[in-house]
């Protein structure tokens, strides 16, 4: 999967745009996912947490914009983990395709252009999808 204009952080819980280390896990509550089968694109939002520790120079939302998708899958909630936990990130990465089945852990490295990327929330749920590209947007 190309990331075109942004890395995954060394730490696997945030994104780096230029400068900026825009850290998923602490700063920002996850909102939704939209995806759009006709298009095969999937919207993953962002809006930055209230919270005193953050930086008010973040931005406000984060989207990434996967175009081209090809396989998205999702492990649902663990049930006994409060529902609280379901806008955090726990970590981001990416597994080789001949890993599509496994929804656990990540390598920690820059994706290849046929890896998948792989996201794990406090909640237990987590995201794979497998696309041409990704790109992130501000606001």
């Amino acid at each position: 999967m190309k990331l075109e204009n942004f890395t995954v952080s060394e730490d696997n819980i945030g994104l780096k745009i230029g400068d900026m280390n825009l850290d998923l896990h602490n700063n920002f509550d996850f909102q939704a996912i939209e995806y759009s089968i006709d298009k095969r694109e999937i919207r993953l939002s962002w809006k930055r947490n209230s919270g005193d520790w953050v930086p008010k120079k973040d931005p406000r939302r984060i989207e990434l914009v996967f175009l081209g998708v090809a396989r998205f899958k999702m492990r649902e909630r663990d049930p006994d983990i409060p529902f609280s936990e379901d806008d955090c990130l726990s970590t981001i990465g990416f597994l080789p395709p001949d890993m599509w089945e496994h929804i656990d852990g990540y390598s920690p490295h820059q994706p290849t252009a046929d890896d998948d990327l792989l996201m794990d929330f406090m909640s237990g749920a987590a995201l794979k999808i497998r696309a041409e590209s990704v790109r992130c947007v501000l606001q």
